[in-house]
């Protein structure tokens, strides 16, 4: 962008505010940079599937003065070049909540632990919970009062006050990265939603005031304190996303008057947000449900309550958030889903948000996520469960990546004051009598995956994903990640395949790379593993260990112990990924997938772009011998036409009861796909299994401009969520 040759002589000295907007993109991540003549103004991180918005203001100087050259603003992607300590991005962002870390540890502020945390296991503070306790009466240490200019408003001034004494570790916390890492703390701010000062709760109002607009008024005036507090930048002092409530639609707030004021306080925040330029950084969004078991009664628990916060918020709503924890305990039995309930819920919110916000897809926020295991068992198998569940939902939210917000997952550590025994079972950190802290048994599950850091650091680049998908049904949950340059030295590509073992038992690893190489070869490979020793009791990490002469990939990792989850890292021979048959040609008579087993196909990511095609069926009661039948738009989905299909997956949202005589049949064009004949896997604590099964299409099944899929239950008595196609297909 140049400046016009008309404004030259009236726009020298004057500030101008460049504001680029980039619209979602398909693959991986890079670093915006708006470049104004030779100096860089403003940057911003860049990931798939979500828009980025890069503010800077300049001072403009006339092109004739001092021999200036013309003012120009460019934006570019360059390569972000090595990680360090000041330029920390990448694949993966593992995170803990910060409210909790404070109550076992102080405050934020402690640099020395934050540091280690940070730069040597690999983690960094991302949620403040409870940051609205202060309002209630006398909890700041200061009353927080009415404006006497707006009665019924709150005194932003005395909202300041009470804040400062409040503040103190979210403080530091973003001073710590602004000066020492160079780069936002990109926090999530959760209020209780319930904890409002006593002459807000008139008329009989329980957990929310009757007037909705001047308790968004509150989080406004929350917000634009925290500019003034931290003294910083916004985009460096405030939070990054911003939750109204905690769990409010399933549970906690069961005393509240009229629930109907729930939907209208969430839109009554997104918007007033909207209307304020310094908080155009921050995201809104909720409801932070618990546990979602939405396909109950026939939908009826969504109906009631979570749907009716996403219709009152509409295109202002810029996430759906919920806590899964998906190891749950029942009876002293257990069970690990996998994430197959994490990926039909965030399939059907964007499904579902798709075809009733005109288009606007709301996307998956993990705010807590973590087990439900305390106090059963030693407190190295708590631990042990804990890294089970968050690593199950880090490897869904990389195998839909496209589902998902940015930096989604949020891993639930607090210290329980009320079990000694048990006080630190999912904390990372220890405190001896002497005040000298240690790592603890889940440090070690921070960093397994700090090594993909590590490969990214001595690569020089990021890592993007390539090819996604779950292999041997729901017991492995594998993705693969290459360089975005393909380099690796000798003239070998580098690639990640993380493999997570769902099942109770030894597996064996049985699948193929598409996309290598015809030999296969595999130059180097290092591998780290995280397994639990139960005759020591404690968690077993084995990091970035080296493998002689590894020839084929599964030399690497061959077998994968019970719940075990290995991470490789190779160096391979590339190929060019072969293209299935695409959407023309003769009438196709059965699903031929290439490969004979579950395969993955790798290939230079700066060429593979995801497209995901929604049915607007929602939330469908199945009944009928006929079956149900779903179309789904490929033309109004923006597929091509005639254009080659990499590899197509049908993922099905399927709520049914637990057993194998419960599950559909599904076909494609009037072609039958192979669907799970096994019981699907448990989901202790819930009535009913729910979850997306994925099924791999032969491309040549698909049709355009429109696809039909008919889905039929022997019993009557399915339903099904969402359903939609994931499609891949060569960038260009």
């Amino acid at each position: 962008v140049t400046t016009a040759s008309s404004a030259r002589s009236t726009a020298r000295g004057v500030m101008a505010r460049i504001v680029v907007c980039v619209a979602p993109f398909v693959t991986g991540l890079g670093l915006l940079m708006v470049v104004v003549g030779n100096h860089a103004v403003a940057g911003e991180q860049c990931f798939s599937s979500v828009r980025v918005i890069v503010d800077a203001s300049v001072r403009l100087v006339d092109a004739n003065a001092g021999n200036q050259p013309d003012t120009v603003a460019t934006a570019t992607v360059p390569d972000p070049g090595p990680a360090s300590a000041t330029n920390k991005q990448g694949l993966v962002s593992i995170v803990y909540d910060a409210d909790r870390w404070n109550s076992a540890h102080g405050f934020l502020g402690n640099a020395t632990l934050m540091q280690e945390a940070y730069d040597n296991v690999g983690v960094r503070p991302a949620r403040w919970l409870k940051a609205d306790t202060f309002l209630s009466d006398g909890a700041g240490g200061i009353n927080v009062t009415e404006d006497p200019a707006r009665p019924g408003y709150v005194d932003p001034a005395a909202l300041e006050k009470a804040l400062r004494l409040y503040v103190r570790s979210y403080n530091e916390t973003v001073h710590w990265f602004y000066n020492t890492r160079k780069k936002p703390a990109n926090m999530i701010i959760a209020w209780l939603g319930n904890k409002w000062p006593t002459w807000m709760m008139t008329g009989g109002a329980r957990e929310l005031p009757h007037n909705v607009d001047a308790a968004a008024d509150v989080v406004v005036q929350f917000l634009l304190a925290l500019i003034k507090i931290t003294g910083l930048p916004p985009r460096y002092s405030l939070p990054e996303f911003f939750e109204p409530a905690n769990e409010c639609t399933c549970g906690d707030w069961k005393t509240i008057d009229n629930w109907d004021r729930v939907p209208a306080y969430h839109a009554a925040i997104a918007k007033l947000v909207r209307v304020h330029r310094q908080l155009d950084t921050v995201r809104v969004g909720g409801p932070a449900a618990c546990y979602p078991a939405f396909a109950y009664r026939n939908f009826s628990v969504w109906q009631k309550h979570d749907q009716l916060v996403v219709d009152a918020m509409g295109q202002t709503m810029e996430y759906f958030s919920a806590h899964m924890f998906p190891d749950v305990m029942a009876n002293g039995s257990r069970g690990v889903d996998g994430g197959a309930r994490l990926r039909a819920l965030a399939g059907f919110v964007n499904a579902y948000t798709s075809a009733t916000l005109d288009g606007h897809t709301v996307r998956m926020l993990v705010s807590e996520s973590g087990s439900s295991t305390e106090g059963i068992g030693t407190l190295a198998e708590q631990m042990w469960r804990q890294s089970q569940s968050h690593n199950a939902v880090l490897m869904t939210i990389l195998t839909s990546p496209t589902l998902f917000a940015p930096r989604a997952s949020f891993f639930n550590l607090f210290k329980n004051p009320g079990n000694t025994k048990h006080a630190i079972f999912n904390d990372i950190f220890q405190r001896n009598n002497a005040g000298v802290y240690s790592e603890t048994e889940l440090a070690k599950v921070y960093r397994l995956w700090s090594c993909l850091q590590a490969a990214e650091a001595r690569l020089g680049e990021p890592l993007q994903a390539v090819m996604v998908a779950a292999a041997d049904g729901n017991r492995v949950q594998v993705a693969a990640f290459a360089s975005s340059s393909g380099r690796g030295g000798n003239g070998t590509g580098v690639v990640a395949v993380l493999l997570n073992n769902l099942a109770g038992t030894t597996t064996t690893v049985d699948m193929t790379l598409d996309g290598l190489a015809a030999d296969g070869t595999v130059v180097a490979a290092n591998v780290s593993r995280i397994g639990f020793d139960a005759d020591n009791d404690s968690i077993v990490l084995a990091q970035d260990e080296p493998v002689q002469n590894p020839g084929h990939w599964q030399a690497a990792v061959s077998t994968l112990a019970p719940h075990e989850m290995a991470i490789a890292v190779l160096q391979v021979g590339t190929g060019t990924p072969t293209a299935q048959a695409g959407q023309t040609g003769a009438p196709p008579t059965t699903n031929t997938v290439l490969g004979a087993t579950p395969s993955l196909w790798l290939a230079a990511p700066s060429l593979a772009m995801v497209v995901n095609v929604f049915s607007e069926r929602v939330a469908v009661v199945c009944g009928g011998t006929q079956g149900e039948r779903f179309v789904l738009d490929m033309q109004g989905g923006h597929v091509p036409k005639g254009v080659a299909v990499l590899r197509a997956v049908l993922r099905v949202g399927v709520a049914q009861a637990f057993d194998k005589s419960s599950r559909p049949t599904v076909t494609v064009g009037g072609i039958a796909v192979e669907y799970p004949a096994t019981a699907p896997p448990p989901q202790l604590g819930h009535h009913e299994y729910w979850g997306a099964e994925d099924l791999q299409i032969a491309p040549s099944l698909l049709s355009w401009p429109e696809t039909h899929v008919v889905v039929t239950f022997p019993n009557k008595l399915g339903r099904i969520s969402s359903l939609w196609l994931e499609l891949y297909f060569k960038g260009e």
